[in-house]
């Protein structure tokens, strides 16, 4: 079955290093080998999920069932700096380290690798029964190891095998939710009802009942056109109260769309600011991105504009989340492997428009 999560290219080449690093793990960490795994044992739980903010969203379903079957157990969550403030607030585990890993994203490379070294020492001093990444990536799972939990759980998709006392074959056809839910099962921990509102703080703006826009994603070919938003707007003005989602990724977007529409409302806060505001809110229209499992997460509908990526791992989820894609099979000469700027762009604003209506209609 092909895959749609790792660029094949990366994904060999870190599976050869990991063949060739294997050797040497036998010969210099002295691995011990290790009981079936209990239940009864885990008093200390930790979690990496550090590399992208949706990343942490799509996971709360197996932090939530982690919290119900070990209800005596500490659980940590390793995550990054940006989503910090967010999951403190939501209080979906008991305590929150901020991690700024090298190999994702960061300035000052040598620094960051630096304090990657001194976090591992510190964590390893903690004595964790369980450890566990749902990523797959293996720099991940030598990050994990460095932690020496007595149990170290998840998928070494791109190498690593060695590096886990139980790993789980990556199932590549599962959206990104249901894999953390899946690796969860397949150490023997039931899997009972997940879903949990979540409500915020009151926040103290009172724009309500918006059409929020939000034209942010991490790739630029995850991104639609500006002048599509810009045609799009047009269409929702006439029926609908809308703000713009204004941030650091999308400054060229705003200011060209203000442009066009100066007298546009503009939210600008943190991510927290953001999941407080938006709960009040009517619709948030986005991307492949975070905002729309954010918004699906707080019960306020979302429409994800994909290319010519699957959804079908990494749409937002339940009945709050929807997507609208192009309506052709990808056969264009693309930059990315996955993503294709063009699919984006073949994705109509009167078709998104259309989308809209049909979502607030059932609403």
């Amino acid at each position: 079955m092909k895959q749609e999560i790792y660029h094949p290219t990366w994904l060999f080449l870190s599976k050869l290093l990991s063949s060739l690093l294997h050797p040497l793990w036998f010969l210099f960490s002295h691995p011990k080998y290790f009981h079936a795994f209990d239940k009864s044992k885990i008093k200390k739980i930790i979690v990496g999920e550090y590399h992208c903010i949706g990343d942490v969203i799509l996971i709360i379903p197996a932090l939530n069932v982690l919290k119900k079957s070990f209800p005596d157990a500490e659980l940590t969550l390793i995550t990054n700096p940006d989503t910090q403030e967010l999951v403190k607030e939501m209080k979906i585990v008991h305590k929150v380290i901020s991690f700024q890993a090298p190999w994702v994203r960061g300035k000052n490379k040598w620094k960051l690798w630096m304090n990657t070294s001194s976090l591992a020492v510190i964590l390893k001093q903690k004595s964790y029964d369980l450890g566990i990444d749902f990523k797959g990536d293996f720099r991940n799972l030598f990050f994990l190891w460095k932690i020496k939990p007595t149990f170290r759980a998840g998928f070494p998709a791109s190498g690593g095998k060695y590096l886990l006392t139980h790993p789980f074959d990556f199932p590549f056809q599962l959206h990104q939710r249901n894999r953390a839910l899946y690796l969860l099962n397949k150490l023997g921990i039931s899997i009972s009802e997940t879903s949990k509102s979540f409500s915020f703080p009151k926040t103290k703006d009172s724009r309500c009942n918006r059409i929020v826009i939000h034209t942010g994603a991490n790739h630029p070919e995850r991104k639609w056109p500006v002048n599509h938003w810009i045609a799009l707007i047009k269409l929702l003005k006439k029926s609908y109260n809308l703000a713009l989602v204004q941030g650091e990724d999308v400054q060229n977007d705003t200011r060209t769309i203000l442009l066009d529409y100066p007298e546009l409302e503009i939210f600008n806060g943190s991510l927290l600011d953001f999941g407080c505001w938006l709960q009040n809110q009517k619709l948030l229209i986005g991307l492949d991105s975070m905002a729309v499992h954010l918004s699906s997460l707080v019960g306020v509908p979302a429409l994800a504009i994909f290319g010519s990526q699957n959804p079908d791992l990494t749409g937002p989820n339940g009945n709050k989340g929807h997507i609208i894609r192009p309506e052709k099979f990808c056969l264009h000469k693309r930059k990315n492997w996955r993503l294709c700027s063009q699919c984006l762009e073949s994705v109509t604003p009167n078709n998104v428009n259309k989308k809209i209506v049909e979502i607030l209609g059932k609403s």
